[in-house]
């Protein structure tokens, strides 16, 4: 099976290496670059092909234009947003539809391998 792969952007050094370090924990799933400005954003999209980015909120002024130009590159791709401020994490795709996890290593995880269309595998 594929490892369902995850991209970084615009978290804080601190939380990059948290969820790091949760995810590479994974059998299933692999960290596959991390970008610290949304401007990077797009073209390490179109070169990594990843299944899931997970970011922290977006600003409130060009935040979702951003997320419009990942899409239409990678309609597939789904953007995992971590609102610590709300305790949740905010799991988005290309047709406008969202939902929202516990912010959690559990929640983060199930959100990535629903990226990858993946369930929890046997160990």
């Amino acid at each position: 099976m594929d490892k369902a792969k995850v991209l970084l952007a615009h978290v804080p050094r601190i939380l990059g290496d948290v969820l790091t370090h949760i995810l590479e924990g994974q059998p299933d799933i692999a960290v596959v670059g991390e970008v610290d400005t949304l401007d990077d954003l797009p073209r390490a999209v179109a070169r990594l092909r990843p299944a899931a980015v997970i970011l922290t909120p977006l600003p409130r002024t060009g935040g979702r234009w951003s997320l419009r130009i990942l899409w239409d590159r990678c309609p597939e791709l789904l953007v995992v947003e971590i609102d610590a401020d709300h305790d949740r994490v905010v799991v988005r795709s290309a047709d406008g539809r969202s939902r929202h996890l516990e912010l959690s290593a559990a929640g983060i995880v199930q959100a990535v391998r629903s990226a990858a269309g993946q369930p929890r595998p046997d160990r």
